[in-house]
């Protein structure tokens, strides 16, 4: 599942055509799943569990004052995805 997340954010920042880098991917041997990724100002952290548990949090770089904080508890993968892709493109707009 982790795997699946993984690609789909990496091919969600790509397709979007905004300069937002993938910067880091962790994977706690299936317990929890971390990705940051960055723009030039703000930065982001979105967190996944196994139980489509959903934590995303979007700080500005130069201060770390919060501009996004969603946690949601998702039904299935494809609803997860949804909210991750929705959440990105917030953030491409800050």
């Amino acid at each position: 599942m982790f795997n699946d997340i993984v690609q789909y954010i990496k091919n969600h920042i790509k397709e979007s055509n905004k300069d937002i880098k993938l910067i880091d991917v962790t994977d706690y041997n299936g317990k929890k799943l971390e990705v940051v990724v960055s723009t030039d100002i703000h930065m982001a952290s979105i967190s996944v569990l196994p139980d489509y548990t959903y934590d995303f949090l979007a700080v500005e770089i130069e201060n770390e004052n919060i501009k996004l904080n969603v946690t949601k508890n998702c039904e299935n993968l494809e609803k997860l995805k949804k909210e991750i892709e929705y959440d990105i493109i917030q953030f491409s707009k800050l």
